[in-house]
């Protein structure tokens, strides 16, 4: 019965010209399943705007099963679809995807760059620690402050040691996030 199910929901889900509301519900069913038959019509359901955040949270719920496809759709060239593949990734938090994500920080779409990031914090492994750091010397104060709050995730000496540095940047928010991620990490060398 349940396959019956999900042969449906996907039908629905492929049919663009079906309400979108459905089709967000039978996405958002899918998810429920956690059936991994259901992953090539989330897949396709990143590729729309309005269908993205219920394809990668439905992503979300099967989760381990979706991991190796989601990142090899990260080579995807479209960005909304890469965007949806590492929220998906951020969620489930399997850190097979540090590689591919921290490679994501040089892409073209600057979506994709700040999505991968706040990914890497969410999932954190000490192995994104120097690209983050990398990230700090970046000319967008706001990639600076989001690469500053993931490593405050993340933790460690090395992240602690380029923080207290970055407590004097130019830009406010920035400083703050730094201090913010000082203070998650209970460095003691921060405080002096």
């Amino acid at each position: 019965k349940i396959g019956d199910d999900v042969d449906v929901l996907v039908a629905r889900v492929k049919d663009k010209t079906d309400d979108k509301i459905v089709r967000i519900q039978a996405i958002t069913n899918l998810g429920n399943i956690h059936d991994s038959r259901a992953i090539p019509a989330l897949f396709m359901a990143l590729e729309e705007y309005e269908m993205q955040q219920a394809a990668y949270q439905a992503l979300i719920k099967i989760g381990m099963p979706a991991v190796e496809s989601l990142i090899a759709i990260l080579k995807s060239k479209n960005a909304i679809v890469r965007e949806g593949a590492i929220k998906a990734l951020e969620g489930i938090g399997d850190k097979s995807a540090v590689e591919p994500l921290i490679n994501l920080l040089k892409d073209n779409d600057y979506s994709v760059r700040q999505a991968a990031v706040l990914a890497l914090g969410t999932i954190g492994d000490f192995r994104a620690i120097g690209a983050l750091i990398n990230i700090l010397n970046n000319k967008d104060s706001d990639m600076r402050n989001r690469a500053a709050e993931a490593l405050g995730r993340i933790g460690g000496l090395k992240s602690s040691d380029v923080l207290i540095k970055f407590l004097k940047d130019k830009d406010y928010l920035v400083r703050t996030a730094s201090a913010d991620a000082l203070g998650m990490i209970g460095d003691s060398k921060a405080v002096e």
